[in-house]
């Protein structure tokens, strides 16, 4: 009987070691998968934004060129409205000088 109970308390030894040294080794393997798992999605993270940061970048881009075609359009209207006051004053001061001359006469 006590070589019976030595050779389990034996195997109850030899199995406790084992099983922590599995549930050792177990344990490191999913933390290990977990920091992988972090890490890869920290990457997803930080590539996603930079996609986003890309189209970001585009459209403020595209805005930036329609007000500028914008202010132009709007700025090149004003112009071409005061070259056409400026003829018009023109050709009223053309007339007048013509009125003035033919009064002098």
């Amino acid at each position: 009987m006590d070589n019976m109970n030595l050779t389990f308390l034996g195997f109850a030894f030899l199995g406790s070691v084992f099983f922590f040294i599995f549930g050792y080794v177990l344990r490191k393997y999913t933390a290990k998968m977990k920091v992988k798992h972090a890490e890869d999605k920290a990457k997803t993270i930080i590539n996603e934004s930079r996609v986003e940061a890309e189209r970001r970048k585009r459209e403020a881009a595209i805005e930036a060129k329609d007000m500028l075609l914008k202010t132009r359009g709007e700025v090149e209207e004003e112009a071409k409205e005061r070259r056409k006051e400026l003829s018009q004053f023109e050709k009223r001061l053309c007339r007048r000088k013509i009125t003035l001359i033919e009064k002098l006469k």
